[in-house]
């Protein structure tokens, strides 16, 4: 279906008609077009069956291309009054406003409106093919459902960004179609659609004005410079694609639920969270602001650039979910940033990161790497408290008691000396827990016969070495003269005084 409105006021109907037809060619094929002209006789006056109010009195068959202009009345009140199906629907310039209403319209092409009024339209519709509705100088508010059946609804706006226009879709839309907004203008949903096709942001704004306005298995791809902008209303998709941007506005978006493995390198911002589910990958490329909660309940969320969480101020890493440190130089987090392993998995990639407090809810997982690039993972502990959870950490290098010699974990360097409870050091023998190093290091903490045993035999090494250099050394020395006090002879070096 198609709407099309153009601003301005042509009272030459002739002349109206041959617009129309430059500007939605074939428009006119088979066409029909309404004038408004019942002005008498019995109410309601503005049925769509009345002839008089169709130019040539004849009013349109199935299938037509529907032309309104109303030039004779300035207030257009259509009642369609039986099912209408029609190929193509264009309100044209005029002075009249229109509110078209009554059963359910079946449209094939689309709506195009180029009226300098706005157009309100109760029927509810069924596309019968792919449609494209375009506004570009005034509000079109659809007031009906609208049933894609399998068929792309493309949305224009061509009001432009700082043009006021705004259309919008009161009703459901439904069926297994998709829904693309492009040009300037915004556009709102406001009711809780169920479509599940793909949507698709090219230009302008799509705008929330209800929560759960996209269907929840749709995947959303924003193209720059198009905006989804939620106005603080939740929201469920498939996925999220894309180089635009995302205003959250005090709502959280939850995404993933497709399973789909998908790059957003454009920008969220605004108060809200970002909730990661199902199990495919979310890359995040992008600089984004958000300020509030990261949950990742499912898959993987990937940080593939410096500042991808540089807003957020908790990060939640819930069990099945994956919080992958994948690019970047060492500021992919906001190093404020609380981490809440509860049943997750942190794995570090061997990158380099500070972030804040790390808590323990659930046994979890650090995963560290061994070989290429040696990382390490700061977190500004000034307590730990596992509770009976455990933190598992996977592929530490080195021998409990002593620095790591690849990927290392930092606490605050106020921890240094404590033993620390619920931490297991994968595939590390002889240790039991984790000691914390007087540079704040976390390490594998040697078993207690391991700590007796290295003390004596550190004991007994170092006593014997220290005898070895003394011996060594007086063996070298030149000789000394040394006084006894009581008799005053002189003894040589070598003598053995008591």
């Amino acid at each position: 279906m198609k709407i099309s409105i153009i601003k301005g006021f042509l009272p030459n109907i002739w002349f109206s008609l041959f617009v129309v037809s430059l500007l939605h060619p074939g428009s006119l094929r088979g066409g029909s077009t309404w004038d408004g002209g019942q002005t008498t006789g019995p109410n309601p006056r503005e049925l769509w069956g009345r002839v008089k109010n169709w130019s040539g009195d004849v009013v349109p068959t199935n299938n037509a291309d529907i032309v309104m202009q109303g030039i004779l009345k300035t207030t257009n009140e259509v009642d369609s009054g039986v099912w209408q199906n029609m190929n193509s629907l264009t309100i044209s310039n005029s002075a009249a406003s229109f509110n078209i209403r009554g059963l359910e319209l079946t449209n094939a092409t689309g709506i195009t409106s180029f009226h300098n009024l706005e157009v309100t339209i109760s029927n509810n519709w069924v596309l019968s093919g792919a449609n494209t509705w375009s506004s570009s100088s005034n509000t079109l508010n659809i007031v009906g459902n609208v049933n894609l059946q399998a068929n792309t609804l493309t949305w224009d706006n061509t009001g432009g960004a700082s043009g006021g226009v705004t259309n919008i879709i009161q009703g459901i839309i439904s069926g297994t179609g998709g829904l693309t907004k492009t040009g300037g203008g915004t556009n709102v949903l406001t009711g809780v659609n169920t479509y599940s096709g793909a949507t698709t942001i090219n230009g302008g704004v799509l705008s929330s004005g209800a929560a759960g306005v996209i269907g929840d298995s749709s995947a959303v791809t924003v193209t720059s410079p198009g905006v989804l902008d939620l106005n603080g209303n939740a929201e469920t998709i498939g996925s999220l694609a894309g180089s635009g941007s995302m205003t959250l506005g005090g709502a959280t978006l939850t995404e993933g639920g497709d399973n789909s493995t998908t790059v957003f390198s454009g920008v969220v911002s605004g108060t809200g969270g970002f909730t990661k589910a199902g199990t495919g990958t979310t890359t995040l490329t992008g600089i984004n602001t958000f300020v509030d909660t990261t949950t990742i309940s499912g898959g993987t969320l990937a940080l593939g650039a410096n500042g991808a969480l540089g807003g957020t101020t908790n990060i939640v890493i819930n069990s099945g979910g994956t919080l992958l440190l994948n690019g970047g130089t060492g500021t992919l987090i906001n190093n404020a940033a609380v981490i809440n392993l509860n049943g997750g998995t942190l794995n570090a990639n061997d990158k380099t990161e500070t972030m804040g407090n790390l808590t323990l809810t659930a046994d979890s997982v650090i995963n560290l790497s061994a070989g290429g690039i040696a990382g390490i993972l700061t977190f500004g502990n000034t307590a730990w408290t596992p509770g009976a959870s455990t933190l598992t950490i996977n592929n530490w290098t080195g021998s409990p008691g002593i620095s790591g010699g690849d990927d290392r974990i930092f606490f605050g360097t106020s921890m240094g000396g404590s033993t620390l409870t619920g931490i297991s050091f994968a595939g590390i023998t002889g240790a039991s827990g984790a000691y914390v190093l007087g540079s704040g290091e976390v390490v594998p903490a040697p078993e207690p016969g391991t700590i007796l045993s290295a003390l004596l035999w550190f004991g007994l090494l170092t006593g014997y070495w220290l005898r070895k250099r003394g011996a060594a050394k007086m063996k070298e020395s030149s000789p000394i003269e040394m006084t006894w006090s009581h008799s005053g002879r002189k003894r040589k070096k070598g003598m053995i005084l008591y």
